[in-house]
């Protein structure tokens, strides 16, 4: 409703308006400046979309619009993104013809409404893209402003199991026929929430715990217990810039690309470091460090909210997009551990490759972390 009445207070009070660009023609009204907008349907369950013209129309002008499957996957092509097309029965179009009054430059309103919520899986990011389709007057469209994109944002709720226990923290190998060699490029992702970084023996490290022999740990060689080192195999480190904080939420991405390994923290580049060529292998997950005689020497204090791993080198664009939650039939993507089962001791791969993290039935996993939010 707020942008509903936005939209008719810039028709009432601005008027006609003329805006500076390359060539005159008309547009989806928002995006010269960002093609893609956030809906936030928790917020408002309709969207006001309109149509600009660069300069006063001398008559009225009505312009088509319609909902195009086509410009998203045209945009998913051209930056390597996975979004997703809303499904036809979530969603609604009111009002496919605007109009741009004779003396004004901004058009009338068209709804575009969420009608079915149920329809909507977590963890997908879906976009309902709306073009110009066409005009009835000899008014040009430009181009590159053709479509909005309405990214739709929802607050996600999970679950997080607690893993500073020694009991927890554990070695998952996989199946035989599970495990993935020769990857030169992958990424992989962890979301965790520190409890505590003081260490449980001074002179050890915090491990939070690794695939193959890439590992994450905290407080390495004499640093402070809340700096991270990132391990591409044993002879590559990074050190990370951010000073990470308790009682927080991080989502962790580390990718390798072949050439160079690059750690971003919620999405933002951290750090990155050139790396020599070297042949990884998926197979299993390390939850702490299980190394026999260290798993409370290097006790991780805290809770996961997700481990991913990718047999392909993300974007950042990519990343930023799967924060809150991720695809899992996305390309590339070889497990995907949520962890928000909210009880027992199984972990379970979102994915069909469904490569599962089981305890043994005598470890109880503590489930603390039962309301937490993410929003997309």
């Amino acid at each position: 409703m707020k942008n509903i009445l936005f939209s008719l207070f810039l028709l009432l009070m601005i008027g006609c308006q003329n805006i500076e660009t390359e060539y005159d023609g008309l547009l989806m009204t928002g995006t010269e400046s960002n093609e893609f907008v956030k809906f936030a349907i928790d917020e408002q369950g309709s969207y006001a979309i309109s149509v600009t013209s660069t300069v006063c129309v001398q008559q009225d002008v009505k312009v088509y619009i319609d909902v195009d499957d086509e410009a998203l996957a045209k945009y998913n092509t051209k930056y390597g993104t996975q979004y997703v097309m809303v499904p036809q029965n979530a969603y609604k179009l009111e009002n496919k013809e605007v109009m741009i009054s004779a003396g004004q430059s901004i058009s009338s309103s068209a709804l575009v409404s969420i009608i079915n919520k149920e329809e909507l899986q977590d963890g997908i990011a879906y976009v309902i893209p709306v073009s110009i389709k066409s005009v009835d007057s000899g008014m040009e469209v430009i181009e590159t402003n053709r479509t909005i994109f309405l990214k739709l944002s929802k607050t996600i709720l999970f679950a997080a199991p607690f893993v500073g226990t020694t009991t927890t923290t554990r070695n998952f190998p996989l199946d035989e026929e599970d495990i993935i060699t020769g990857i030169q490029q992958y990424t992989w992702e962890v979301k965790f929430k520190a409890q505590t970084f003081d260490r449980r023996v001074t002179s050890e490290p915090i491990k939070l715990g690794g695939i193959y022999n890439n590992m994450l740990r905290f407080g390495e060689s004499g640093n402070p217990g809340n700096i991270l080192e990132v391990y591409a195999g044993t002879e590559n480190k990074l050190i990370a810039k951010t000073e990470f904080m308790v009682n927080t939420w991080y989502m962790l991405s580390i990718v390798n690309d072949g050439k160079t390994l690059t750690l971003y923290v919620n999405g933002i580049k951290d750090n990155s470091m050139a790396l020599t060529p070297y042949e990884y292998q998926f197979d299993g997950v390390e939850i702490g460090q299980s190394l026999k005689g260290y798993e409370a020497a290097q006790l991780f204090h805290g809770w996961l909210g997700g481990i991913r791993y990718w047999s392909r080198a993300l974007s950042a664009r990519e990343i930023r997009t799967n924060l809150c939650g991720v695809n899992p039939n996305a390309e590339g993507l070889e497990a995907c551990y949520q962890m928000n089962e909210g009880q027992g001791n199984v972990f379970y791969d979102s994915t069909p490759h469904q490569r599962h993290l089981r305890y043994p039935e005598n470890i109880n996993v503590q489930w603390t972390e039962v309301e937490n939010k993410c929003v997309e």
